[in-house]
């Protein structure tokens, strides 16, 4: 029911389009995509069963090659969008999440030691403990409550204001 379309094979329009009838979700990773090929997804925009990450092919990736356009350029184009990041730490998917990513991707590991090229730059149990907690604290904070005073807040409106005051 769900299939993740690599970077490297991103550009492949007839795969993508066979994917979008065959499988339930589609993840496509546009890193390494040029910008016609980035702009050729387009056609996909509206696809419910689309998620299109926005990526950046180079492991590890330095924080000042993140592509910021590019990730608002996805956002705005696609209806379902997320991020595949190779950065060290979480920074980069607390900034995709903290900017309305519905998707993160990450390498995981339990130990950066191990042989093999992710490894070194791949998260550890206790980060991805905390993108979890931030995931859901940052849902939590974006329910629509209104500008009034809430509840909780009363008795500091009656006990507190203007106390001060002569």
């Amino acid at each position: 029911s769900f299939i993740k379309i690599p970077s490297p094979e991103a550009h492949d329009l007839d795969l993508i389009n066979k994917s979008l009838k065959d499988f339930k979700n589609v993840v496509v990773s546009t890193g390494a995509l040029k910008k016609n090929e980035l702009n050729n997804l387009k056609r996909f925009k509206d696809c419910e069963n689309l998620h299109v990450l926005h990526c950046v092919s180079s492991y590890p990736l330095d924080y000042n090659d993140f592509k910021r356009e590019k990730f608002f350029y996805i956002k705005s184009n696609f209806k379902n969008f997320g991020y595949s990041g190779h950065c060290e730490g979480i920074d980069d998917a607390l900034f995709a999440l903290s900017n309305g990513a519905t998707f993160i991707e990450k390498h995981f590991t339990t130990d950066q030691k191990l042989k093999g090229r992710d490894n070194k730059f791949a998260i550890l149990p206790n980060d991805l403990k905390y993108l979890c907690e931030y995931e859901k604290n940052l849902k939590q904070m974006q329910k629509k409550l209104g500008l009034d005073l809430q509840k909780k807040e009363e008795e500091v409106y009656k006990v507190y204001r203007e106390r001060w005051r002569n």
